[in-house]
C-alpha cells in the first residue's frame, strides 16, 4: 500500500482521467507519461478499468509532454506541441505549474484545429494562425486564460459582448475580450466542464 500511495505521488498522469483507470495504469506500471509512450494504444485500452474516455486526455498529456502512444496506433489528428512551448514550460518556474499544465490538457482536448506557441511569455492558442485564447502567468496566487481576438476588434456595435455566457465563467474587460482565473488544482476541477463549453463557443463565435 505505501509503495502504492509512492507511485501515484511520483505520477504526472493527467486529471482528467477515473480512478480506475489512473490504477489501472499506475498497476501496469504506465504511471508516468515517459513509460506510457512505450504502449500502443490498444494495449492500454486492454487494461482492466481503462475505457475511451479516458484516451483523450491521455494523447494530450503525451502530447503535451512532446510523446505519443507507441507506433502503430491511431494518433491524433492535432498537431504537435511546437518545441518552444515544451520549452517554455520546462523551464517554467510558477508556483501553480500543475494547475497550468492541466489547464493546458484542457484546451488541447478541446478541439483538434488549435494549435499552440508563445504569446505574451506564455502559452497561445491559434484558429487559423490567429490567437483566441491566452494564458497570462502574472497574478501572485491566481493566473489567467485570456479570451481574446486577437489584434483586431470584432465588428460590432455598442458594448454587448460577443455572445451570452451562459456558463458564467467569462469576466468581461470587453465586448471581445474576456479572463477565467484560476486559483488551485481543485478550483481547475471544478470549472473543468464549463471551460470546455467555454472554449467552444469562443472558437465558434472568432474562428471567422
Amino acid at each position: 500500500m505505501a509503495a502504492d500511495a509512492s507511485i501515484e505521488m511520483e505520477s504526472d498522469l493527467p486529471g482528467g482521467i477515473s480512478k480506475p483507470a489512473r490504477r489501472a495504469l499506475i498497476g501496469a506500471g504506465y504511471g508516468r507519461l515517459e513509460l506510457l509512450a512505450k504502449a500502443s494504444e490498444q494495449e492500454v485500452l486492454k487494461l482492466h478499468g481503462m475505457g475511451p474516455k479516458a484516451m483523450d486526455p491521455l494523447r494530450s498529456a503525451l502530447m503535451a509532454k512532446g510523446l505519443s502512444f507507441a507506433a502503430g496506433e491511431a494518433k491524433p489528428k492535432r498537431q504537435p506541441v511546437r518545441p518552444q512551448v515544451e520549452e517554455f514550460m520546462n523551464k517554467l518556474e510558477h508556483p501553480l505549474k500543475k494547475e497550468i499544465e492541466e489547464v493546458r490538457h484542457i484546451i488541447l482536448a478541446s478541439s483538434k484545429e488549435l494549435t499552440e506557441h508563445i504569446k505574451w511569455n506564455a502559452p497561445s492558442y491559434c484558429i487559423h494562425n490567429e490567437d483566441r485564447v491566452t494564458f497570462n502567468l502574472h497574478g501572485k496566487g491566481f493566473f489567467r486564460l485570456i479570451f481574446h481576438c486577437g489584434p483586431k476588434v470584432r465588428e460590432g456595435t455598442g458594448k454587448e459582448p460577443l455572445f451570452d455566457d451562459a456558463t458564467g465563467l467569462l469576466e468581461w474587460l470587453d465586448r471581445d475580450r474576456a479572463f477565467i482565473p484560476f486559483t488551485d488544482m481543485q478550483d481547475v476541477r471544478a470549472k473543468k466542464e464549463k471551460l470546455e463549453q467555454v472554449l467552444a463557443k469562443w472558437i465558434e463565435v472568432t474562428a471567422s
